[in-house]
């Protein structure tokens, strides 16, 4: 984690992404989302829980899949071989 902020600007990039979804999400982002969605929700994962992504299926009118996988937030990074299997899986 710390090789992938330690670029210059990355970490100001990454809190601009938060910043900018609060305290409402844009109107495009308010949409609902007609494909079809597959989300992985880490087991570990302290900021977003299998509930909150439960929450969000409203969201969409397409198909929506949600894997629970072992992991936390950063998923693909902690375990990537297991994280890679699961996205395989669905392609």
């Amino acid at each position: 984690m710390r090789e992938c902020f330690a670029s210059p600007g990355s970490l100001d990039a990454e809190f601009g992404y938060y910043r900018k979804l609060w305290p409402l999400p844009s109107t495009s982002l308010r949409a609902r989302i007609t494909v079809p969605m597959v989300v992985f929700a880490g087991l570990d994962d302290p900021v977003v829980e299998v509930s909150d992504y439960l929450r969000a299926a409203r969201m969409f009118l397409g198909s929506y899949v949600i894997e629970e996988i072992p992991g936390g937030h950063f998923m693909h990074r902690e375990r990537l071989g297991v994280f890679a299997e699961w996205v395989l899986r669905h392609l």
